[in-house]
Order: C-alpha cells, then sequence, then structure tokens
C-alpha cells in the first residue's frame, strides 16, 4: 500500500478527532489549541531534521515537497488533534501516556514500512518528546480557560495561530512545487555549498517568526492606529529588503518577495473569525 494512503488517513483521523473533541465540549476554544499546538512543535522538528534525525517519505508530493507534507501530517493534524481530545473529555496522565505510546508504536511501524525514515532518531524518543507536549498542551488549554490570561499569554496564542495559518497558506499556494527559495551564500561566502534545503527553511522560518511576532503585537496589544499602520510597514520594508538583497529567490514567473504580505494580511481574516467563534477577546484591545 501506498505511503500517501497512510498519511491521509491519519488526517482523516485527526478531523475525526477534533470533531468528536468539539462535539463533545462545544467550545471552539479546543480548535484555538489545536492551531496552537504545531507553532510549539514545528521548531523542535526543524531542528531534529535539520541534523538529519529522520525523515517523512509519504509519497504525497513529488520532490523535497514530499518530507515537508508528512511533518504537516505530523504537526499540524494528528498530534493537536489528539490534545484537543484530552482536553475535551479531561483526561489525565495515564491517557497522555498511553497516547505517546501509541504515537511511538506508529513511528516505528511507519520506519518499517519504508515511509518514514530513521537516521538517529528512535521511535522511543518519540515517546519522550510527546510528555513535555501534552503537558504544554494542558498549560495553553488552562490559560484558554482563564477569564483573565496574562497579557505574554494572549500575545503568545495570537502569534501561535498565525503560524499555523502562515505555514498552512504558504504550503497550499505551492502545491507541490517550488514559489520561492531564500539563500544567503551570494551575501555571506562563508555559507557556500551549504544545504540549500536547510538554508531556506532557516532564512523562510525567521522571516515568518519576525512577521508573526510583529503582527501579534499590532494586532494584540493597545496602541494608536498609526502604529499599527507602522507595524504593517515594517513587514513590507522587511520583505523588500529580503527581494533587493537576492536573498529571496522567485523559482516562478511574476513572483516577488512582497508576494509575502499577502500572506500575512491573508490570515488576518482568518484570525479574527477564530477568535470571534471562540468568544476570545484578545484581538485589538
Amino acid at each position: 500500500m501506498s505511503g500517501a494512503y497512510w498519511y491521509w488517513g491519519l488526517v482523516g483521523l485527526s478531523l475525526i478527532l477534533l470533531a468528536v473533541a468539539l462535539w463533545r465540549r462545544k467550545d471552539w476554544k479546543l480548535l484555538v489549541l489545536h492551531l496552537s499546538l504545531p507553532g510549539i512543535i514545528q521548531p523542535f522538528e526543524i531542528l531534529i531534521m535539520h541534523f538529519n534525525g529522520y525523515r517523512y517519505v509519504p509519497g504525497m508530493l513529488p520532490g523535497s515537497s514530499d518530507t515537508y507534507a508528512g511533518a504537516i501530517v505530523s504537526d499540524m493534524f494528528i498530534l493537536p488533534a489528539s490534545a484537543a481530545v484530552i482536553s475535551a473529555f479531561s483526561l489525565g496522565w495515564p491517557a497522555r501516556i498511553l497516547f505517546a505510546v501509541l504515537f511511538a508504536g506508529i513511528d516505528w511501524y511507519f520506519a518499517a514500512l519504508g515511509i518514514y525514515q530513521h537516521t538517529w532518531w528512535k521511535s522511543v524518543y518519540t515517546f519522550i518528546v510527546l510528555i513535555p507536549l501534552y503537558a504544554a498542551s494542558g498549560w495553553l488549554w488552562a490559560g484558554l480557560q482563564a477569564k483573565t490570561p496574562p497579557r505574554l499569554f494572549r500575545l503568545l496564542i495570537i502569534y501561535l495561530c498565525y503560524a499555523y495559518f502562515h505555514n498552512l497558506i504558504n504550503f497550499l499556494a505551492e502545491r507541490g512545487t517550488t514559489l520561492y527559495k531564500m539563500q544567503i551564500a551570494a551575501l555571506v561566502p562563508a555559507w557556500q555549498g551549504a544545504d540549500e534545503i536547510k538554508v531556506h527553511v532557516a532564512l523562510a522560518g525567521s522571516q515568518a517568526f519576525i512577521a508573526g511576532a510583529v503582527t501579534a503585537l499590532a494586532i494584540g496589544l493597545k496602541m494608536p492606529f498609526r502604529w499599527r499602520i507602522a507595524a504593517g510597514g515594517a513587514i513590507i520594508l522587511i520583505n523588500w529588503a529580503l527581494g533587493y538583497s537576492g536573498i529571496f529567490v522567485p523559482q516562478t514567473a511574476g513572483i516577488t518577495s512582497q508576494h509575502l504580505n499577502l500572506l500575512t494580511l491573508s490570515t488576518l481574516p482568518l484570525l479574527a473569525g477564530i477568535f470571534k467563534a471562540a468568544r476570545l477577546d484578545y484581538l485589538f484591545p
């Protein structure tokens, strides 16, 4: 059986788990929790993959996009959905440990099937890292339930949800192709010969982090409107500099670094919609 069937199966299971969680609790804050967790997972996974711990081989997309597709299934679907179920049913640590054991088993089975390849990573490591992830999920859920959460918590949630939408929209826009790359070898000779994919992931991740942090501050803090406009101008300026310096390298005709501004703008109505549905008064205080 093609690896794609297994990964699409996990996507389907994720949607079922999330639907069950929302049905059980009838609280859209569970969806906010689901959207928040990938922003915690992905930096660690990028680091592990940078040091060649493992790679996904789902057979879903051509080229290097395939391993990113596998990471998205794991980071943005099945793991957050399991955390949503745990929170919806108020499950304790025995259930969380059971989920961690289950995912370690899936890790091992996918490696045995050849649709997920270990280098130095081991399935038991998956079990170990899921324990703090479920602890973080519990902390986020408690904060989302608070009537007056701290300002830093509100900003964190805004940023994490932004990161989810940013990454998902960017991935869907590419649809298995490469719209652009980011490279710095021309500016920093010491980086010549470095792995282009790893350099791109590091630079694109940095741009996404900066855009997300500025966006979270602009829409999550009380400030004059002109400062919100200035924040948008700062993002536009940074993206222009990426193109002007040659760091942003188009791979498709008609693409420029200013298209990154559209990526940021497209997240705003999604953020507004999900926070309104969840009755979280976090935006534009």
